[in-house]
């Protein structure tokens, strides 16, 4: 437990102190009380910052997780060992700032930021953020600031351009592209004109006529073929 310093302060002399004096403060300082340690003071884990896109532009309404977990394992997969739990929610505001402050759980020993909900993110616009690693803040009673840019999907704009030119989202084809993405292939029949989307990963395929009328079959889902022609 470290001890308190005190001073003592002798008269002033114009001379210098006395050996005896010299021993005398050293014993003080060495047998002085203890300082109480300080009570009631509940540690918290706080986190900050903002969600925006590659422009600089913050995302309004984008959940924010702050994760726990017991020990130090692959969130991504949670391959094994540990609990892991969600701490608490947030949701940016309309300038794409967060904040996170709870009360800190020292049942876990690792805390993390997550930028995805499950179930709800665009896939087709937006790539999966990764999870952010605070807990050498936490650790240290910091707090944590953390800016993550979420990253548009590679095929972003080729799907905008395609939803446009098959008429808009309301149309059939716009509607399939925007919900699933580019086909992981395509197939068309010049002398027919009939055209084929494949979704592999999904287990689906769309047949579409010339004449306008189109059909659906849908399969186990499987890896994509090589050399896949979108």
């Amino acid at each position: 437990m470290p001890r308190r310093a005190v001073i003592v302060q002798e008269p002033a002399t114009s001379g210098r102190r006395g050996p005896v004096a010299a021993f005398m403060t050293t014993l003080a300082l060495l047998f002085a009380t203890p300082a109480p340690p300080a009570l009631g003071v509940e540690k918290h884990v706080v986190a900050q910052g903002r969600v925006l896109l590659a422009s600089g532009e913050g995302i309004p309404g984008w959940p924010v997780q702050l994760i726990a977990t017991q020990r130090y394992i692959e969130l991504k997969h949670f391959s094994s060992g540990g609990d892991v739990v969600t701490a608490a929610r947030a949701t940016t505001d309309a300038n794409g700032y967060f904040s996170i402050d709870i009360p800190k759980d020292h049942h876990f020993q690792f805390w993390f930021l997550r930028f995805v909900e499950a179930g709800t993110l665009d896939t087709v616009k937006y790539l999966s953020p990764e999870d952010v690693e605070i807990t050498a803040d936490v650790r240290r009673s910091r707090v944590a600031s953390v800016e993550k840019t979420i990253k548009l999907h590679p095929d972003w704009p080729e799907v905008e351009r395609r939803v446009a030119q098959a008429g808009g989202e309301s149309s059939e084809r716009g509607h399939i592209l925007r919900t699933l993405g580019l086909p992981e292939k395509s197939l068309r029949d010049e002398a027919t004109g009939a055209e084929e989307w494949w979704y592999f990963t999904k287990g689906i395929v769309y047949t579409f006529q010339a004449a306008g009328s189109s059909s659906e079959r849908h399969f186990e889902p499987v890896a994509p073929p090589k050399g896949q022609v979108k």
